[in-house]
């Protein structure tokens, strides 16, 4: 009961926030943060479907070692429609840490080249989302072949909906593996542009207008709070496959990989509430530490006669 409770606040929360989110973006961002603006918007609107899907299905994965249940308990009526659900809550979750990659690049181009069109933006999401609409379609069709319905009745209990079979177990291991791998490469990618953005600092110091230094400096703290989003998917995956190989009892664990999934969807828009820059940002205003940091950079920047003074978007 208490895991249930849990997890529905988490997705009402994961909802309400990045519906927030996307209330700043388009009142309160600047107007030439297209590009930022568009990747901000695509991330709470995925947000938004996992945290009401998972919220609506209320599931719990889990692996006996010989073989993989999911229990439903939340307001799906049907094997078909809720293994359905399960498969698009899942790829969404894949095009998520997708979609950080891809806004990582999008943030190298915009540092050193030229910031991409929100066509591009949008060419991307289609790029994305087709292949993993494919991997739904075809594990869907083959659910058709899927004949165990049945779970040891000290996971469940009477009115749960289950799943289980070999299509569940190899869907379940293909997909949680699949996220796993990208939550890590995820956390490789974050720690390339973390370094780049730092040297991007340090090299441009007094080029950059006080509005990129603050852009800039808010960002760095928005990518070192989102770095959780891979590490809570890896470690659901991570506590799944524990369960599989009998490292951990799925008695105790049972509840934790959806969750650890579900929390990772508040992440996103609690880092953009947080760190926002000040024209666009609901809680803070400028510190008073970046306050005296700006005047420096100011001071710097009247001194030098050959450099123009660089102004960059951030998302």
């Amino acid at each position: 009961m208490h895991f249930f409770l849990i997890q529905t606040i988490f997705s009402i929360f994961g909802v309400v926030l990045n519906v927030i989110l996307i209330f700043m973006v388009f009142f309160k961002l600047s107007s030439n943060s297209a590009c930022c603006s568009a990747v901000i918007i695509v991330k709470a609107v995925v947000d938004i479907l996992i945290a009401a899907v998972a919220g609506l299905l209320l599931e719990r994965i889990l692996s006996t070692g010989d073989s993989v249940i999911i229990i439903f308990t939340g307001l799906c009526f049907s094997h078909f429609s809720c293994f359905t659900g399960h498969i698009f809550l899942n790829s969404f979750h894949q095009f998520n840490l997708i979609w950080m990659v891809a806004s990582y690049l999008f943030r190298h181009c915009i540092l050193y080249r030229k910031s991409p069109t929100p066509k591009i933006v949008g060419f991307s999401v289609v790029t994305i989302s087709l292949p993993l609409l494919i991997h739904n379609i075809i594990w869907i069709n083959l659910f058709t072949e899927n004949t165990s319905f049945t779970a040891p009745k000290i996971f469940s209990k009477p009115g749960d909906l289950v799943l289980a079979g070999w299509v569940i177990q190899v869907s379940s291991e293909v997909v949680l593996a699949s996220l796993g791998v990208s939550g890590l490469l995820v956390l490789g990618f974050y720690f390339v542009v973390r370094s780049s953005l730092m040297g991007f600092l340090r090299r441009n110091l007094a080029r950059l207008s006080k509005r990129s230094f603050i852009y800039n400096s808010r960002l760095l703290k928005t990518i070192h709070l989102q770095s959780l989003i891979p590490i809570f998917i890896s470690s659901g995956t991570f506590i799944f496959f524990s369960m599989h190989y009998y490292i951990l009892d799925p008695i105790q664990v049972q509840f934790l990989p959806i969750l650890l999934y579900t929390i990772s969807t508040v992440i996103s828009p609690i880092s953009y509430i947080l760190f926002l820059p000040p024209d666009g940002n609901l809680c803070f205003g400028v510190s008073k530490n970046l306050k005296s940091k700006m005047n420096a950079i100011e001071s710097v920047t009247q001194t030098v006669t050959n450099n123009g003074v660089h102004d960059v978007s951030v998302f």
